[in-house]
C-alpha cells in the first residue's frame, strides 16, 4: 500500500512539474505576443495610445 501511494505521489509530482513548465512557457510566449501586438498597434495608431498613458507606462518600448 505504501508503494502504491508513493507511486501515485510521484505521478502527481511529475504532472505538476510538467504543468508548471508549460504554464511558464505559455506566460513567456503570451507576454511576447502581447508586446508584439502592442508594437504593431502603437505603430498603426500612435494617437490612440497617447490617451492611454497608463498603457505607455506599463508597456515596454518597442
Amino acid at each position: 500500500m505504501l508503494a502504491a501511494e508513493r507511486g501515485s505521489l510521484d505521478t502527481v509530482l511529475r504532472w505538476l512539474s510538467r504543468l508548471s513548465f508549460m504554464n511558464i512557457g505559455g506566460m513567456v510566449f503570451g507576454y511576447n505576443g502581447i508586446v508584439a501586438a502592442y508594437c504593431v498597434f502603437s505603430a498603426q495608431f500612435p494617437s490612440l495610445l497617447l490617451h492611454h498613458s497608463l498603457l505607455l507606462l506599463v508597456a515596454p518600448p518597442c
